[in-house]
């Protein structure tokens, strides 16, 4: 982890210069949302004067004024949040490489990129069907002594109704919102353990049955306080028996004290797969339109990614980790 002194001085020295244009571009914008809204009162005005030459009922005349006011509104609020995400876009791109390179000259940082699909797919952590897998904010690189890839993934069951009644009706399912990790694991073999959150509300029993889980086994543990948290299905109970010694359940354990409910692990391969629902590799809802960016935001995202390396130490992935 980085200082604060070191964090300020990285900001300083890597904002200094480019925080200027940003801050010129924002007050464009500013500008510009103002004389929308300025014209959009003008365009009321004129509103309510042509309702007033056309209409002879007072009722018809209020209904013209509030449906046009509502109009009006409606197109200044979406200029406003089109305006304001893409300013926003404008400064991740500016802060988030440069905060990754700060973070460790050894790590690789693509916006747009992810983590491919198999990936997520093959690690089987979820056994109902989906059909969008998308995400952003992809890492890759070597942390601590570590290989790995990580990104920020989003899956989804999306309907696909031709009817547009029924598409309009009924709501897509998130089925996942949150980071998946890659990384290279000396105890992972060519067989697959899985390892499920049992304490989610949507967990049901039956899922364990799912084609997908067709190959694995139940594999109990004696730890009766990991047996009350996750679920275990090993192609291979040796391999399950050898990787779930009592230290590396509580490994797992400490991240569901972090994390909650939300922790999945598959190990295979030579590789550990991780996934953590709600977790983001950046946190990318802050609102920083009108205020720029400033110290206290680079620093949110900076415990955003920290937290996501914390997972390699709590896993007992990396050197230095107890």
């Amino acid at each position: 982890m980085k200082s604060i002194d070191e964090l300020s001085a990285f900001y300083v020295d890597a904002f200094a210069e480019g925080k200027g244009d940003l801050v010129k571009q924002s007050e464009l914008i500013g500008n510009t949302l103002y004389q929308s809204v300025q014209k959009g009162l003008l365009v009321w005005l004129a509103a309510i004067i042509i309702a007033a030459l056309v209409f002879s009922s007072s009722t018809w005349i209020l209904f013209f004024i509030l449906i046009s006011a509502a109009v009006i509104g409606w197109l200044l609020n979406d200029q406003y949040k089109q305006a304001k995400q893409a300013f926003n876009e404008r400064c991740y791109a500016e802060i988030f490489p440069k905060l990754v390179k700060f973070v460790d000259g050894n790590l690789h940082y693509a916006s747009a990129r992810v983590v491919s699909q198999h990936i997520f797919t093959d690690a089987k952590f979820i056994p109902l069907p989906f059909n969008t897998y998308s995400g952003q904010d992809y890492l890759s690189g070597e942390y601590d002594g570590v290989h790995f890839e990580a990104s920020t993934i989003v899956v989804q069951h999306q309907n696909e109704s031709s009817n547009p009644v029924i598409k309009c009706l009924a709501q897509d399912k998130a089925l996942f919102d949150g980071v998946l990790i890659r990384a290279e694991f000396e105890q992972a073999n060519d067989s697959q353990v899985v390892i499920l959150p049992k304490c989610k509300p949507d967990f049901d029993p039956e899922y364990l049955d799912s084609k997908c889980y067709a190959r694995l086994e139940r594999y109990h543990t004696k730890f009766a306080e990991f047996e009350r948290s996750f679920v275990v299905l090993a192609s291979d109970p040796m391999l399950a028996k050898t990787l779930l010694s009592e230290r590396f359940m509580l490994r797992v354990l400490s991240l569901q004290q972090k994390f909650g409910n939300n922790v999945y692990i598959t190990v295979e391969k030579g590789h550990i797969t991780v996934a953590v629902n709600g977790l983001h590799i950046f946190d990318r809802s802050r609102n920083i339109y009108f205020e720029n960016f400033y110290a206290d935001d680079v620093m949110s995202w900076y415990g955003d990614l920290m937290r996501v390396f914390t997972i390699f130490y709590d896993l007992g992935l990396t050197s230095r980790a107890s």
